[in-house]
């Protein structure tokens, strides 16, 4: 395979694997906005972790072989948006957080993101089956 040729199918891939990225951040944002309308303002109220459960419902379907469109991308996802979550609660708590608390979050969501961007670059889709 030609340098150019591989560059070209790692291009294709990286761009389906942010649609499928960008969708699920989508799903991830709606919920917030149901919550919001429903009333919860608190940004360190536990509720606030029902955002997730539409996606760790796709993550779940996807694992039983139900929903392919996803593949590989639901579960790097859903740890960037739980870490997003815990940093929201961590920042906004009226409770005295220690600082070591802080950090180990923020470090937490950062390896996170780096997990996904490294999934997003790296993820070989399985081959189809040939009907």
């Amino acid at each position: 395979m030609t340098v150019f040729a591989s560059m070209q199918k790692m291009l294709a891939r990286e761009s389906s694997d942010s649609q499928k990225v960008a969708v699920l951040f989508l799903i991830f944002t709606a919920a917030f906005y149901v919550l919001a309308v429903a009333g919860v303002d608190d940004l360190a109220s536990p509720t606030l972790a029902v955002a997730l459960v539409p996606v760790a419902l796709l993550y779940m379907t996807e694992r039983l072989g139900k929903v392919t469109w996803f593949t590989g991308m639901t579960l790097p996802s859903l740890l960037v948006m739980a870490g997003m979550i815990a940093f929201l609660w961590v920042l906004n708590v009226r409770a005295p957080v220690p600082a070591v608390l802080v950090y180990c979050v923020l470090t937490g969501w950062i390896i996170t993101m780096g997990f996904l961007a490294f999934r997003v670059w790296t993820f070989d889709h399985p081959a189809r089956p040939v009907e």
